[in-house]
């Protein structure tokens, strides 16, 4: 997760909240959004489950390959509907040896 911090529902000082609500909705102008991660494909093997809180069973997960073993495996790598329930998402792929498939994802929804 990237790890941008939130606001509290309430904090006794109000001037204090309204501090920190600007301070995130400015970093949501600029495109601070909290919604991506990093996944490795693991290695020999067909699928590879991300979980991830902010995953729900409807999210469209976006993959963006890292490394060039990553970009060469992107032809064979998709997220099937059965692969997804809330919380997690398993990404199919084509079994290798390479343990540097890594992908940035980024969760919508």
């Amino acid at each position: 997760m990237s790890g941008y911090k939130g606001i509290e529902n309430y904090l006794p000082d109000h001037a204090e909240w309204i501090r920190r609500a600007a301070r995130v909705i400015n970093g949501l102008l600029v495109g601070r959004l909290n919604v991506t991660g990093l996944v490795t494909l693991a290695p020999d093997a067909t699928a590879t489950t991300i979980v991830d809180a902010r995953i729900a069973f409807d999210s469209a997960i976006l993959l963006v390959p890292t490394t060039a073993s990553a970009a060469a495996a992107l032809g064979t790598t998709w997220i099937p509907e059965t692969g997804r329930t809330n919380g997690a998402v398993s990404i199919a792929h084509a079994a290798s040896p390479a343990t540097d498939r890594t992908f940035r994802y980024v969760v919508l929804g």
